[in-house]
């Protein structure tokens, strides 16, 4: 097997293949691939994985923070802001880069109201539609939803 990461994927220190053999014998041996197991095949200095991961714990524990911190941030939706749907749900905040190009979140009233984090929502929301349509490529019933990507994709021009 050839492995690659999928676009966008952030594992330091590891190669894809390393990965995909690693997790290809943990399967093997185990007869499947969990977290656990895969944390617990990584511990020791010399493991393929150990790379991957964060050993020192006061790094970690603040890396699982900002996690949780982010889980939190996208976690609460906003009801009301749409006058023809009042009961209609979304995301109260989104990631955007904000003036200082930093990454911040932003209510998606502000992020809708200002046309330069619309538009980095937008073609958020096109790459992972994108992603989409290359994990479910080889279902030829989803053609049709294929063909709406790139209509709007056309429409938007921002990829």
């Amino acid at each position: 097997m050839i492995y690659k990461f999928r676009s966008g994927a952030h594992v330091k220190g590891v190669s894809a293949q390393i990965v995909g053999t690693e997790l290809e014998r943990i399967q093997e041996e185990f007869g499947r691939v969990d977290a656990t197991t895969i944390l617990a095949e990584s511990e020791r200095p010399d493991a393929p994985l150990h790379p991957a991961f964060e050993w020192d714990d006061t790094k970690a524990a603040h890396e699982f923070r900002l996690t949780q911190a982010r889980h939190v941030a996208n976690s609460i939706v906003v009801v009301g802001i749409f006058p023809d749907e009042p009961e209609r749900a979304v995301r109260a905040f989104v990631n955007v880069r904000d003036d200082t190009n930093e990454n911040a979140y932003v209510s998606v009233q502000v992020a809708l109201a200002t046309p330069a984090m619309r538009k980095q929502m937008l073609a958020r929301a096109l790459a992972e539609a994108e992603s989409w349509r290359q994990t479910y490529r080889d279902y030829h019933e989803l053609a049709g939803v294929f063909e709406a990507i790139d209509a709007v994709r056309e429409v938007a021009a921002v990829a």
